[in-house]
């Protein structure tokens, strides 16, 4: 990342990348069989740019709003490169919502196509489509064969019949890259519209604070409606040359993360919390010998590790047993996460400290972050070489943090959204004259 402007679009990062990482693996996914295959970063330009077209002959132009409805994947990674070289809008619907959620989503941002990843998101999209004027087209990821094509289009047809020589609109930094809605709990929901600059100002912040590089490699599970994952695990990700690979579902992530080796992880605490679950289960179920290693070994750790916390010496003797410890316990928790894992970034919620503590001896580099959709989302992180358990860290680089006088956090910085979509007194109330985000 070193060197890169600071006021770029997500489309000229992603250039940058291509051209240094050509024939790198970008992406990896699961076939049919189960097997991970990658995607080089190459292909991804290529297969981006052939969808590009076909959209355009679809009639998507600089400005549309185009929505993908689907967890995530090399698809929603395609489709959305696709849509912002031409200067259009993704605006992100979880899979999760209703027929009546997603027709207001989607009347409210005007979509005029649809990427949906399945028949049965298909089916909702289907159910609404009479509230839906704007809507002229519905792409589906996944290939349901003959019966499925009189009702819809699927990406495959799409990329293969693409002509790559199109040329794109000038696109620049504070043109809208998304509308993301949020969760609507304190009222309807309210799309919060960010720009390629806001986005890829936060990838970059966020490359520079973990030090992503070509050399790490990434597993991805959370969704990429997202804003965390989708900045974070995504862009970030791969304005850097990482390889990114897609689990398979929540269900299936201790065997990929096993498969893949990443280098780097961002969770969110509930998942955590249930994959320690389920490895502390396994040793309460060991044998009385195993229960009391483990729980000497990490007892071991635990003053090794609070000595270093607070800068204090580690005599000879305690060295000689953690390393003893480390070896037969901790070790093989860090192998559960395929032994190569340098960094896990928690945000979305508080990390429970004793947890956070627990990783910490067994050798895991966890740190939290602080952020909101408005912000692309990261307003702070905490760093490697600056880590305090509990705390969320310090702003990223160009973000501007203050208390207000009733206690509230304000943000200024390139990654503070455009506002709310259709609804400039909401957008008034929360972004003040002087750029502060409340």
């Amino acid at each position: 990342m070193t060197g890169k402007k600071n006021h770029f679009t997500i489309c000229e990062a992603f250039s940058e990348s291509v051209r240094l990482y050509t024939e790198k693996t970008a992406l990896q996914y699961k076939d049919s069989s189960g097997k991970y295959q990658g995607i080089t970063y190459g292909e991804l330009d290529r297969l981006s740019d052939r969808l590009a077209a076909s959209l355009r002959g679809l009639g998507v132009r600089k400005g549309d709003r185009v929505a993908i409805i689907s967890y995530h994947g090399p698809e929603w990674v395609i489709a959305d490169l696709a849509v912002l070289k031409l200067g259009a809008i993704i605006v992100p619907i979880y899979h999760t919502l209703t027929p009546s959620a997603m027709s207001y989503i989607l009347t409210d941002a005007g979509c005029r196509l649809v990427f949906v990843e399945n028949a049965l998101m298909l089916s909702s999209v289907d159910a609404v489509k009479e509230e839906l004027p704007a809507l002229e087209n519905a792409v589906m990821f996944e290939d349901e064969g003959e019966c499925r094509r009189d009702t819809c289009l699927y990406i495959k047809d799409l990329i293969e019949s693409g002509d790559a020589g199109i040329e794109y609109p000038d696109v620049v930094a504070d043109d809208t890259a998304t509308i993301v809605y949020t969760s609507g709990t304190t009222g309807e929901p309210k799309g919060v519209v960010l720009s390629h600059g806001n986005i890829a100002s936060n990838a970059l912040a966020i490359a520079n604070r973990f030090g992503v590089n070509s050399e790490d490699s990434f597993l991805s599970f959370l969704p990429l409606c997202h804003m965390l994952e989708k900045t974070c695990g995504y862009y970030a990700m791969l304005f850097s040359g990482v390889t990114i690979a897609y689990a398979g579902d929540l269900t299936t992530i201790v065997d990929d993360v096993q498969t893949t080796r990443p280098t780097i992880l961002i969770i969110v605490p509930r998942v955590v919390e249930k994959i320690y679950e389920a490895v502390e289960k396994k040793v309460l179920e060991s044998s009385l010998v195993r229960r009391r290693m483990v729980h000497g070994a990490i007892l071991t750790l635990n003053r090794r590790t609070n000595l270093e916390y607070r800068g204090k010496k580690v005599n000879a003797l305690l060295r000689i047993q953690s390393a003893l410890a480390d070896r037969l316990v901790a070790s093989k928790f860090r192998m559960i996460a395929g032994g190569r894992v340098r960094l896990l970034v928690s945000g979305g919620a508080p990390l429970d400290r004793g947890l956070a503590k627990t990783l910490l001896v067994l050798g895991f580099n966890i740190l939290e972050g602080y952020g909101l959709t408005e912000a692309s989302p990261v307003v702070a992180s905490a760093k490697l070489d600056d880590n305090r358990l509990g705390t969320v860290g310090k702003p990223l680089d160009g973000v501007e943090i203050r208390i207000g006088d009733d206690e509230e956090i304000l943000v200024r910085g390139p990654n503070v959204m455009q506002g709310y979509l259709n609804k400039p007194e909401e957008t008034a109330k929360v972004i003040d004259p002087d750029g502060w985000l409340h």
